[in-house]
């Protein structure tokens, strides 16, 4: 028998190497796509859920952590944007062995989980319940101490967003500007802030027009209520807080 490469005779046929060749071809995809979905996830035995949140904070990449009672019980796969009025969909993966522990009556709610203060999911006891099972929507936790959270991170973040200038704004930075013109002056400071201090409050009673809170105030009254109905969130609180702390105590030296 021969083929085009051996003239002598020996060895396969054209058709039987043409065979082969669309053989190995056809194993090599398999393989590489078995992989290729493995590494997706989607092989491994999870307990996939869905939590319907309406706030997840600065967004939820992929792979983030989802912790129960601080232990780490699965990641997040993917986010659904919300649309025509409906929350946020997050797909989560849960370990089966963690599953089995989890109550269907949890709650979950987003919260910062490290000093970068990139987030991930929080899943709050209820009570007793049978275990979550795949497929189970989570609904967002909307209890007393979340919403005093949430409403913290705001307003750490408008004051941020108050001191903070675009990338293509090339003046002084405010705080810059407070450190220069602060620096060894701390007895004209004392005496003036208070000066200025009843100044304002005098004109505010007679010129003043909005009766609510300001940022600061309203971010004192929320960390408090914080601080007394759920001290547990006070540590979360510190780690979203500490990003914000080191980009202050920096931003002199970043606009020599």
């Amino acid at each position: 028998m021969g083929n085009s490469f051996e003239t002598d005779g020996r060895g396969p046929s054209d058709r039987q190497l043409l065979a082969a060749g669309i053989a190995l071809v056809a194993v090599a995809t398999v393989v590489t796509a078995t992989l290729l979905v493995k590494d997706t996830g989607r092989l491994d035995p999870y307990v996939r859920v869905v939590a319907d949140l309406v706030n997840v904070g600065d967004g939820l990449p992929q792979r983030s952590d989802v912790k129960y009672h601080g232990v780490l019980v699965g990641a997040v796969q993917d986010v659904t944007p919300a649309a025509h009025g409906e929350p946020n969909y997050v797909h989560i993966d849960l370990d089966p062995h963690y599953a089995q522990s989890i109550p269907a009556t949890v709650t979950a709610r987003v919260v910062p989980s490290n000093v970068f203060a990139v987030s991930s999911v929080q899943l709050v006891d209820q009570g007793h319940g049978p275990p979550i099972s795949e497929g189970a929507h989570i609904p967002e936790d909307t209890e007393l101490p979340t919403v005093l959270f949430q409403t913290t991170i705001s307003k750490l973040r408008d004051i941020l967003a108050a001191t903070g200038r675009g990338r293509d704004d090339k003046t002084i930075g405010v705080l810059a500007a407070v450190n220069a013109a602060t620096e060894d002056r701390r007895t004209e400071l004392l005496s003036s802030g208070a000066q200025l201090s009843r100044l304002v409050d005098e004109i505010d009673s007679i010129v003043a027009s909005d009766p609510g809170p300001t940022t600061v105030s309203a971010l004192i009254d929320a960390t408090r209520g914080l601080q007394q109905t759920a001290p547990e969130l006070i540590d979360a609180l510190h780690v979203a807080v500490e990003p914000i702390a080191r980009w202050s105590s920096n931003a002199p030296n970043w606009i020599r």
